[in-house]
């Protein structure tokens, strides 16, 4: 009946570790998406990733503003990354 979600999270997390180690830190709940804080915005927006234990210490590249998610300063961001690509990444919901 296919494989169980657990083992398949466990099989894309070794890969990811072989592959993109520097994002580890940075995976939230076994899927490939990280939260970040929101630090400015303009007709852009600037995030700071936060890791698992809330320290915040990689700036990631000026992001797309979403038209329908209205964002404030400080706000938590959920920031996927097309084709699972690190080069990539957007603004895909606002969590808190």
């Amino acid at each position: 009946m296919g494989i169980p979600r657990d083992e398949l999270i466990e099989t894309f997390r070794s890969i990811l570790k072989q592959a993109l180690p520097e994002l580890l830190d940075y995976l939230d709940g076994g899927t490939y998406h990280i939260l970040a804080k929101v630090t400015k915005i303009d007709s852009k927006v600037d995030v700071m990733a936060l890791k698992k234990d809330g320290n915040n210490d990689m700036i990631l590249p000026r992001l797309d503003k979403p038209m329908d998610i209205p964002l404030n300063i400080g706000d938590i961001v959920r920031v996927c990354f097309y084709y699972n690509d690190k080069n990539m990444p957007y603004i895909d919901a606002k969590i808190r």
